[in-house]
């Protein structure tokens, strides 16, 4: 049994991924969800673990297309790559028309939704100026936004 390769799991392969050099994830940027749900009787790492499974594997779109965009690469690449991981519609079928603040929260074009805190924020630096970030939310809702403020909101569900 000692030539048996053992395969990462999910959650080792994200955190794996959260330390990959350049890619940076971060749950709860707006510091909203994780103190919200430690308020319930959650420890801090249930919470967190509550919010990577919230965010399913919407990471691993991202980071295919981080992979496979070349550095000048535009926030149009990125969303088409996301749609070609996902599969299901995406930025191509699902799109939305509501803003996103400098700090990720989502504001929808309809005045009776509530506002969208992120559940993580994702992003790969690296010396290109079209770097693309991508903001997860509630309901599988996904942000893309480029270094030059252009947004991309579509529902990867």
């Amino acid at each position: 049994m000692d030539n048996v390769i053992k395969l990462p799991t999910r959650d080792m392969w994200r955190n794996a991924v959260e330390i990959w050099d350049g890619y940076r994830m971060t749950l709860d940027p707006c510091q909203r969800w994780i103190p919200m749900l430690t308020g319930t009787g959650l420890s801090e790492a249930k919470a967190e673990k509550h919010l990577r499974e919230m965010i399913g594997i919407i990471p691993d779109f991202y980071q295919s297309a981080v992979i496979h965009t070349d550095r000048n690469g535009t926030i149009e690449e990125f969303a088409r790559i996301m749609d070609e991981c996902y599969g299901w519609g995406g930025f191509n079928d699902s799109v939305f028309n509501g803003t996103v603040t400098d700090t990720g929260v989502y504001t929808s074009e309809y005045d009776e939704d509530e506002d969208l805190y992120p559940l993580a924020h994702l992003i790969m630096s690296t010396e290109s100026e079209a770097d693309v970030e991508c903001y997860i939310y509630e309901y599988g809702i996904v942000a893309l936004i480029d270094a030059w403020g252009e947004s991309k909101v579509a529902r990867f569900d």
